[in-house]
């Protein structure tokens, strides 16, 4: 992996980012011709695709986590309303919600439930789009769904909605229009956005949720690192859990998170070989050959992370990590390249990585000091995962998890807020 890392140009995601372009976007073919000329140097879908990257970190993400905060609050409140609750389904409709008016402003098409519904009924089989033979037959329900969706964002564009929207949508929107896209294609666009922003998000959060509050001990560890680290008490009596501090001084909760998604990635980083080459002297590989990186077994090979790679250790990603042998004897335990691969391999990293954390770290890291929550029969045994053709690679659950949800005695009747420090919204990971 690492010698394929070496040769980015000749060793590429580009052809798939075209592929995605043509067939879920279904961008007509003159227009995509022109979004994939590069007689004059990169062309413009690479440089939205690269242009991403800034306007996800920076002063762009600390205004996109600051709306995010402010708008999980209540959502968090309203969970104490509860006596119990589909966990699946409140974090999927929480998520959903947030990230989409992060992204789409107040006239974002998703605060419509029914838009909501659409799309989980379009990634369910999205990958089949993709296939673009005759896809009314073969994923009827999801080429509907698009078109569906679609039609609302359309209007949404008619409105100048984007005009209230993010950065990055700006960006897009700039850019596709400047490349010559009506409204409706803009808005079939925006598919793969949408896909990116909440396919992985949401399973990626159930989990997380999961391995935490199944297992006690790590659950009592967490909440102190956090009431220690990154909570505060202000004098009219706030209890004010700070972003910033999540991510520079709880290095357990980081450290569990990105265990987390190592264990339950089923991502596959695929890269096109755009002219024949020798890798590591060794491997020939041949122009137009495609290369598959299965993150799910490269994660846990022993080469990465030694006998315990196929074991969940919850301190696996802090610094100072070691293992203790039946000698007594420590071991700092490795940490190679394919070691996380669940934001993709370098050079071509997740760029919204940043903002889908603080995310799930915020809604876990609330969620943890308020409330207790556990499975109705009282049994933490992992619901079954959705068998369709969805693009997600963190492991979507079928069905419902019904939990009960009790207010913390210790926190009963306090008043929460979240605050982020500007800046403070980058985290360091240990990526592919």
């Amino acid at each position: 992996m690492r010698a394929a890392q070496k040769h980015p140009t000749t060793i590429t995601l580009e052809p798939l980012v075209k592929f995605t372009q043509k067939h879920m976007c279904q961008t007509p073919r003159e227009k995509f011709v022109h979004l994939c000329d590069q007689n004059r140097g990169p062309s413009l879908l690479s440089k939205i695709v690269h242009d991403t990257t800034p306007v996800l970190a920076g002063k762009s993400l600390d205004r996109m986590n600051r709306i995010m905060l402010q708008q999980l609050l209540p959502i968090i409140d309203g969970m104490g309303n509860y006596n119990s609750t589909d966990l699946h389904a409140w974090l999927r409709h929480a998520i959903t919600i947030i990230s989409t008016n992060v992204t789409y402003g107040n006239l974002n098409p998703f605060q419509n439930r029914h838009m909501e519904d659409t799309f989980w009924e379009l990634e369910r089989n999205a990958a089949l789009l993709l296939v673009d033979i005759v896809p009314w037959l073969i994923a009827p329900k999801a080429w509907k769904a698009r078109r569906r969706l679609c039609a609302a964002f359309k209007d949404y564009f008619d409105l100048a909605g984007h005009e209230g929207g993010s950065d990055l949508l700006a960006m897009r929107y700039r850019s596709f229009l400047g490349a010559g896209l009506t409204h409706e294609e803009i808005a079939y666009a925006e598919v793969p956005l949408i896909v990116g922003l909440l396919t992985n998000t949401v399973p990626a959060a159930f989990w997380v949720h999961f391995e935490l509050f199944s297992r006690p001990k790590l659950l009592e560890e967490i909440r102190g690192e956090i009431e220690q680290n990154a909570l505060s008490i202000a004098p009219d009596g706030t209890h004010i859990i700070d972003l910033g501090y999540l991510c520079d001084n709880c290095p357990l909760l980081l450290s569990m998170y990105q265990e987390v998604l190592r264990m339950r990635t089923t991502m596959v980083t695929i890269r096109f070989v755009t002219q024949d080459i020798v890798l590591a002297d060794n491997y020939f590989l041949r122009s137009g050959t495609m290369l598959f990186m299965p993150a799910k077994q490269l994660g846990r090979h022993q080469s990465a992370w030694g006998t315990s790679a196929d074991k969940f250790n919850e301190r696996r990603f802090m610094r100072s990590t070691t293992t203790v042998n039946d000698n007594g004897d420590k071991r700092k335990d490795p940490r190679r390249t394919g070691g996380f691969m669940a934001f993709g391999v370098s050079p071509t990293i997740c760029p919204g990585r940043h903002f889908s954390t603080s995310e799930i770290l915020a809604l876990v890291a609330m969620i943890a000091l308020r409330y207790d929550i556990a499975p109705v029969d009282q049994l933490w045994c992992a619901p079954p995962r959705m068998n369709s053709a969805t693009t997600s690679n963190m492991s979507p659950v079928e069905g419902k998890f019904p939990v009960t949800v009790k207010k913390r005695q210790k926190y009963g009747g306090k008043l929460w807020q979240f605050k982020i420090t500007e800046g403070k919204g980058q985290f360091g990971f240990a990526v592919g």
